[in-house]
């Protein structure tokens, strides 16, 4: 007969009426539990990522106002006056979130404290530089005020957290025992069905538990890649899927052999060593630097007799660290080649650990670091013609002095009327004779008024003593001048910067005579240069915190997206599990046997709310998944290290483009690419970028003309960038952004046109993401209807200046 598995069921099946109902009732009342504890668990969640969202606004308020003190551009300060309009309503939400515990009502309530308190701190500095009243605002922010409320408000989250999550640990205790309690039912209802019908086994077994034994076989063999027997004769759901197993195997193996290209021809080196020490796995590309065939190493050395004698020490500290620890970064190793030479890499690796713990094997990775040692070396090679410079030219200064001397006559001639203020002190310090520049800088008529004044009436404190100091070396002989900066006091009493040059006039016999001295007033650069020291300062600080800002957004996104895929992996089992469940369900409830108000309860508990449910569920973790592989990919443009190179940028545009041909093709359009000249960076990070960059094109031609993409770069000196650097472009003719979105598009998870193709908004952040790792910048130039032109300015290769 050919029946299908349903209608076979059907007939074999005969359950007693009581267990189903039992089944029934107490599967419907451990789903509501279990419903109950994912409501819960989900709540806790929603908390934790609300107070996360209000430090990180409190934070970027905090910096914004900081870096309106240091820069006074009002646009800093736009974040903090974003908080002061949404905190609000977020801590509103956070209280709502927590009405249902009294001590973490509490816990908020101290939060909202402190964070207004933080605000007023943060307003009163905004009303200070909106007055003018910069130095004042510049002094409280250094009293360190703000970091001691921003250090109370972060201890109020962490106390808040705390308590959340050890919540959530609880609710997640709960929602485990209800999964197990509802696993147990399903454990005892199929046992009881097994129980039931064993008497039919042997029926069974012949028409359809044969056939799912040689289905189970036959996905065995594909799994080992062994030739499966005959496909399974037969028109029912088990040939069906016997049929979807060959499929799958066939689409298993391409995808195999696409991640095992990938892993052998990475641009870095890949290997795995036993808890011996032993390679079980090496890439093809660190067997080409090593020059050792697979057949060699794998199995049959250790990594360590591939090392540099000078550097196993090294390797062997950091293997015992990544079996004790977990993981090593950054250990710099010289590897020995087949023929003998070395080349140093950088080592990072982690461990892969069995279910107990203990270690099973390493995950390496190996960078070339010949290019950068070679810069390396290129850098000390300069220093040492540069110092060499230094000597010839402290040479020349010497024999210039020697002939100032012998030009002193000249010297005496030009004193008076010289605009340089100069004097003539005696041995005893005494001025003996100065010029009208000298008294007018230290505030005197004439300069018969500074005769008799001594060095000690002119010289601040400070530096009299070590004025005198250089004075007394000259008369010893050891040096014949001398340069310094020094502060002197004006005849009013307030403080000048000059730069003094002396030197000691010895007669013929060469005893000590006189000293001339020759002063410039440098009070106004010196003013300068603290202002400029204070700027660095600031600014310096300012970057500091900015660039620990975007490290920890980066760091936060990674270990979020990392922590959610766990939950989520469970999450889609389990719907897997219950859409499973209630199949088994509908074939129970539509038996013969089965009375009919309760067949008919049963269909409308299944095929109504409890399938869409499953539906929606599934649907929300696709795109759950989605957002969280985005958000690792963007995470990973910021961490991942370059391998800087000269890049052909002709080669990876022919390869985007040659990749996009379904697309191109699908889509009726025209690509043009001009001549594009190499660059220096990040093969891979460029691809990326022009991946992106070409893919968005595409997505937003208009469909209403022939859709015309042209990739170029622009001449040398024809746009705005700075030295260095050469400017690609991509345009096309598609839909175009509105001004109002031109600098949104760069930004994450924003798009201009959300109802135009897929995606999660990502690809223009991720191209801005790389282009400022490569020292440069991207921009759009657009108009709605007519199309758009992104532009990318990228380091050209051999300039100084971009390294």
């Amino acid at each position: 007969m050919n029946l299908t598995v349903f209608q076979k069921g059907l007939v074999l099946i005969a359950l007693p009426l009581l267990l189903q109902l039992v089944f029934v009732l107490a599967a419907v009342r451990l789903q509501r539990d279990h419903e109950d504890a994912e409501r819960w668990a989900a709540h806790t969640k929603n908390v934790i990522a609300r107070t996360h969202e209000i430090h990180g606004t409190v934070a970027d308020a905090h910096a914004s106002v900081r870096g309106y003190v240091i820069s006074g551009d009002q646009s800093f300060a736009q974040p903090f006056r974003d908080a002061l309009r949404n905190l609000p309503q977020q801590f509103d939400e956070l209280d709502e979130f927590v009405r249902d515990s009294a001590e973490q009502a509490e816990r908020a309530r101290v939060l909202r404290d402190r964070g207004n308190g933080l605000f007023v701190w943060q307003r009163d500095i905004e009303n200070l530089l909106q007055g003018g009243a910069t130095e004042e605002a510049v002094k409280r922010v250094q009293t360190g005020r703000g970091n001691v409320l921003m250090a109370e408000f972060r201890q109020g989250v962490k106390a808040f957290l705390d308590e959340e999550e050890r919540l959530d640990r609880e609710r997640g205790v709960a929602l485990e025992r209800s999964r197990t309690r509802l696993n147990r039912l399903f454990i005892f209802g199929g046992l009881a069905v097994v129980a039931s019908t064993f008497a039919l086994g042997f029926v069974f077994h012949r028409s359809i538990a044969r056939r799912f034994a040689e289905l189970e076989a036959n996905a065995h063999r594909l799994a080992a890649g062994k030739v499966p027997t005959a496909p399974l004769e037969g028109n029912d759901e088990i040939a069906s899927a016997d049929r979807a197993f060959r499929e799958m195997a066939a689409e298993l193996t391409r995808a195999s052999e696409q991640a095992r290209d990938l892993y052998d021809n990475a641009p870095c080196g890949y290997h795995s060593v036993d808890q011996d020490g032993v390679l079980v796995a090496v890439n093809r590309t660190e067997l080409e630097w090593l020059g050792y065939e697979a057949d060699e190493v794998i199995g049959r050395r250790r990594f360590v007799d591939l090392v540099d004698p000078n550097s196993r020490a090294a390797y062997q500290r950091g293997f015992d660290r990544v079996r004790e620890e977990g993981a090593v970064v950054g250990v710099e190793l010289d590897l020995a080649r087949k023929d003998g030479t070395t080349f140093p890499v950088l080592v990072s690796s982690s461990s892969v650990r069995g279910s107990d713990g203990r270690y099973l094997r390493s995950r390496t990775m190996l960078t070339d670091l010949t290019e950068r040692k070679r810069a390396e070396d290129e850098v000390r090679r300069l220093n040492t013609e540069l110092e060499e410079r230094v000597r010839t030219r402290t040479a020349e200064l010497g024999r210039t002095n020697a002939a100032l001397r012998e030009e002193e006559a000249l010297f005496r001639g030009a004193f008076d009327t010289t605009n340089m203020a100069m004097v003539l002190t005696d041995l005893d310090n005494r001025f003996i004779r100065a010029n009208a520049a000298f008294a007018r800088m230290f505030g005197y008529a004439k300069s018969d008024e500074v005769l008799g004044l001594g060095l000690a009436d002119v010289t601040h404190p400070n530096h009299l003593d070590e004025s005198l100091d250089r004075r007394a070396v000259l008369l010893a002989g050891t040096s014949d001048h001398f340069q310094m900066e020094k502060q002197y006091r004006h005849k009013d009493g307030h403080v000048l910067w000059g730069l003094t040059n002396v030197a000691l006039v010895r007669g013929p016999d060469g005893r000590p005579l006189m000293y001339v001295g020759q002063v410039q007033d440098i009070t106004e650069r010196k003013a300068a240069e603290l202002a400029v020291r204070e700027r660095s300062a600031a600014l310096a600080e300012a970057n500091r915190d900015l660039a620990q800002k975007n490290t920890e957004n980066e760091m936060f996104v990674y270990s979020v997206s990392h922590d959610l895929r766990s939950p989520l992996v469970n999450l889609q089992g389990f719907s897997k599990e219950l859409e499973k469940g209630c199949q088994q369900l509908t074939a129970l409830v539509n038996e013969e046997s089965v009375p009919p108000d309760v067949r008919t309860r049963g269909r409308a508990l299944l095929e109504g709310k409890m399938a869409k449910s499953i539906g929606f569920i599934q649907t929300a973790v696709l795109r759950l998944s989605g957002i969280i592989d985005a958000l690792l990919r963007l995470s990973r443009v910021g961490r991942i290290e370059y391998r800087w190179d000269v890049v052909d940028v002709s080669r990876i545009v022919a390869q985007v483009v040659g990749a996009a041909q379904g697309t191109i093709a699908e889509r009726g359009a025209t690509v043009r690419v001009g001549d594009l000249p190499t660059a220096r960076g990040d093969r891979t990070a460029l691809e990326q970028l022009f991946g992106n960059l070409i893919g968005n094109a595409l997505t937003y031609l208009d469909p209403a003309r022939p859709g015309v993409i042209e990739i170029g770069c622009l001449p040398l000196g024809t746009a705005d960038v700075p030295s260095g650097f050469r400017t690609y472009f991509v345009r096309d003719n598609g839909l175009g952004i509105a001004p109002v979105h031109r600098q949104k598009i760069f930004q994450a998870f924003q798009r201009a046109h959300p109802g135009v193709g897929s995606g999660e908004g990502l690809g223009l952040a991720i191209v801005a993401r790389v282009a400022e790792r490569h020292h440069g910048r991207v921009w759009v130039e657009s108009h709605p209807g007519a199309g758009s032109t992104f532009f990318v300015t990228l380091p050209v290769p051999g300039d100084a200046s971009t390294r």
